[in-house]
């Protein structure tokens, strides 16, 4: 299923949770988990998923598989992308 379109925040699970598990402060994560007024673009191309979030203000991405790569929150904090065992977070979105 191609990944690449617009979408629009429909629901969280456990966004909070996650962030907190990955080393985000907790009034930060819940900042972080509260914000849903949203879109997200995703562009998927070979190794790599460029991410364009607009809300307030426009956020651009780009994750590479097999590199690390740093992801920018709205909020300015920054995390590089790792995997934590036996957490997920899911945002649904719908395509718009």
């Amino acid at each position: 299923m191609p990944v690449n379109g617009t979408y629009k925040y429909e629901k969280g699970e456990n966004i909070e949770g996650f962030l907190v598990a990955i080393g985000v402060k907790e009034d930060k994560a819940k900042e972080l988990a509260s914000i849903t007024d949203r879109t997200v673009t995703l562009n998927y191309t070979g190794d790599k998923l460029e991410v364009e979030t607009k809300g307030k203000e426009t956020i651009k991405n780009t994750l590479t598989i097999g590199s690390p790569s740093t992801f920018v929150f709205g909020t300015g904090f920054e995390i590089e992308t790792f995997n934590v065992d036996g957490n997920t977070a899911k945002r649904i979105y719908k395509k718009v």
